[in-house]
């Protein structure tokens, strides 16, 4: 299964310079990093991003991650896929720009 990452340009341009990241203020402030599934991401971006012009979407593979990936209850007493720990380039599939 793939899970997504949605980026600001800035936390993407980080991403992809550093070859890291911990995640956005937003993921600092949590604990972890927030992912979606394919079902969730319209409704991830249409509530935590819909302020955005440009955002850039990365796919990962969730084997890879499950190490660090728990299934944790949001808010909305659905699972979301929450990463912990550091994040790297290199682990992403494929990157998208989305212009809204």
């Amino acid at each position: 299964m793939l899970v997504y990452k949605v980026f600001t340009k800035p936390d993407y341009d980080s991403f992809v310079s550093t070859g890291k990241t911990k995640g956005s203020g937003d993921d600092l402030k949590d604990g972890f990093i927030h992912f979606s599934t394919r079902e969730q991401l319209c409704g991830t971006i249409k509530k935590h991003f819909s302020n955005y012009n440009l955002l850039f979407v990365s796919a990962f593979q969730e084997y890879h991650l499950s190490n660090k990936l728990k299934w944790e209850l949001s808010t909305n007493l659905k699972l979301f896929p929450h990463y912990y720990g550091c994040l790297w380039n290199s682990q992403t599939l494929y990157s998208i720009q989305l212009k809204l």
